[in-house]
């Protein structure tokens, strides 16, 4: 997406609101996201792993399993560790 490039109209019915601002400084607040192309936390991202890596079952759900690094989550009992559907 080219950050440059106008953005598309809304379609009727669809109010756009502006982000909340910080009543200290005034700027943007944050959603707690991380967007496409930043790095994770690596606090949360290494509890995530370690998590896995100690879990006798897993439910990888609502996912395509193809977004890195988290569709890796999958892999970390190992191919063949349990059963795929």
């Amino acid at each position: 997406m080219n950050p440059a490039a106008p953005m598309p109209s809304m379609p009727p019915g669809v109010e756009r609101l502006e982000p909340p601002r910080c009543p200290r400084c005034g700027g943007r607040i944050r959603p707690c996201v991380v967007w496409f192309g930043e790095a994770l936390p690596q606090g949360p991202w290494r509890r995530a792993m370690a998590t896995v890596g100690d879990a006798d079952l897993l439910l990888v759900v609502g996912t395509s399993g193809v977004v890195q690094p988290a569709a890796g989550l999958a892999d970390r009992r190992g191919i063949g560790a349990g059963r795929w559907w």
